[in-house]
This record gives structure tokens, C-alpha cells and sequence, in this order.
């Protein structure tokens, strides 16, 4: 069940390399434009990221964040939010 939470990390978190790797409803392909604006559901994004990321070998772990919006506006300004917290 998806539920909106807060997240924090404590100092003594080791570092990271980290990839951003978008899929969202504007890439050319993955989303559906319907007359009420852009779509992608959370299943076409996960087989999207899936192939994606299939290619990169070895053990990876994996995050997957998503931000809805019912607009193009909406949607940024959760993406917006979301960058405040983890900077790409």
C-alpha cells in the first residue's frame, strides 16, 4: 500500500554513488496522452526502469521514488520538493 512518509538519514551514513535514472510520462514512448493531460502508471514505470537498469551487472541496490501531480506544474513542484532532499 503506498503511503506518504518522511525520510532522514543520520551522519553516520557511509557515502554513495548514486544515479538518477527518470522515467516519467513526457518521455517519448513510455507515458499516454489522453485528453486529461500525461500519464504513466506505476507498472509501466517499474518494467521501464527494469530494462533500464538491467545492464548495469553485479549487485545493485535500487531506489525507486515516485512523484505524481495531476499537472505538468503539480508534478514539478513535488519534483521540486523532492530535490530539496536528495540533490541529484
Amino acid at each position: 500500500m503506498w503511503r506518504e512518509a518522511r525520510l532522514a538519514f543520520t551522519d553516520s551514513l557511509a557515502a554513495l554513488d548514486c544515479s538518477v535514472v527518470p522515467a516519467h510520462p513526457w518521455i517519448h514512448g513510455l507515458g499516454q496522452q489522453t485528453d486529461n493531460g500525461a500519464y504513466l502508471s506505476p507498472v509501466n514505470a517499474i518494467h521501464y526502469l527494469a530494462e533500464r537498469l538491467a545492464g548495469t551487472g553485479g549487485n545493485t541496490d535500487v531506489v525507486i521514488m515516485m512523484v505524481t501531480g495531476q499537472t505538468h506544474e503539480n508534478f514539478m513542484k513535488g519534483l521540486n520538493s523532492l530535490v530539496d532532499v536528495f540533490p541529484a
